[in-house]
């Protein structure tokens, strides 16, 4: 009697540390965010993402791009830095889709020296929840003008991506990551600018989507961001699209998606109760071994 009582306790006692490391364990995955190859940020800290720019033989006299991210993870700030001119930069835009969208456009006949390395973009998220998304990007136009004054594709260019935790750098002049997902593109984001994933110019693992090419709001040929949504002035003066869903009501970057949330919950609960299960089923056989020893 007084080897089962031993044996019960020590069982209950590892049962209470394993359910305990287990509740530990998850509630750190849920509040850490995994994102571009590895790295980790916790729910509430600050991710400063810097888009830059460099190698661009002749002056770059404008840009069409998208900064890509997940708004159920990551909160966009209104606010962004920029070394361009002539920029309109939208950094909180999500699309009908629900995909988070940093538009940067900018366009300045007389020229922007990028020969060496300077800011495109940057701007802050707040990290909303755990789990793993990336930010990503994707360059629809950049061109600069030939002897001729046309306007032509600018072929010398390198990409940057700088991006810090709460002020704590944890990438640092590294190419940035390319998005090749087909299905956050439509033929409004199709161009003749060949992205590459090695972020250069002589780069050779070439991305091109595959899109429906009826996928469009905005014309055959246009590079307008599709939106469904009306205009208006931010508090930099600029005009930008604000996002409405079908009732006309506005979309922003903080709306979550709570059913993902609830199903990532349950995985958890499910783990917790198999592990649980697993410890009884011990415990039985240890009494059994026990009881048959004693007879």
């Amino acid at each position: 009697m007084k080897i089962t009582k031993r044996i019960l306790s020590v069982v209950a006692a590892v049962l209470i540390l394993t359910v305990s490391c287990l509740t530990a364990v998850v509630s750190a995955d849920e509040n850490t965010l995994t994102f571009n190859d590895g790295k980790t940020a916790n729910v509430g800290d600050t991710i400063t993402y810097t888009f830059s720019l460099s190698d661009c033989p002749e002056p770059l006299v404008g840009i069409q791009m998208y900064i890509y991210y997940n708004p159920e993870y990551l909160q966009a700030s209104e606010e962004y830095e920029t070394d361009m001119t002539g920029s309109v930069i939208n950094p909180t835009y999500v699309d009908e889709k629900g995909n988070g969208q940093v538009i940067v456009t900018a366009s300045d006949i007389g020229g922007m020296d990028y020969s060496s390395k300077k800011t495109v973009v940057s701007v802050d998220f707040t990290v909303l929840k755990g789990g793993s998304s990336d930010i990503t990007y994707y360059v629809t136009e950049m061109y600069t003008l030939n002897e001729s004054s046309e306007i032509v594709p600018l072929t010398g260019y390198a990409f940057h991506q700088d991006i810090t935790v709460n002020g704590s750098s944890v990438s640092e002049n590294e190419t940035p990551k390319l998005e090749t997902d087909d299905d956050k593109f439509t033929s409004d984001q199709i161009s003749n600018f060949v992205n590459n994933e090695e972020g250069k110019s002589d780069g050779q693992t070439t991305y091109v989507p595959s899109v429906d090419e009826s996928a469009t709001s905005s014309g055959e040929g246009s590079t307008t961001p599709t939106s469904t949504g009306e205009e208006v002035t931010d508090e930099n003066g600029q005009t930008v699209t604000q996002p409405t869903d079908e009732n006309g009501q506005p979309i922003t970057s903080a709306d979550e998606n709570t059913e993902t949330e609830q199903s990532q919950g349950g995985v958890n609960v499910v783990l917790i109760i198999v592990i649980i299960a697993a410890v009884v089923v011990v415990v039985a056989i240890i009494l059994l071994f026990a009881t048959k020893k004693k007879k």
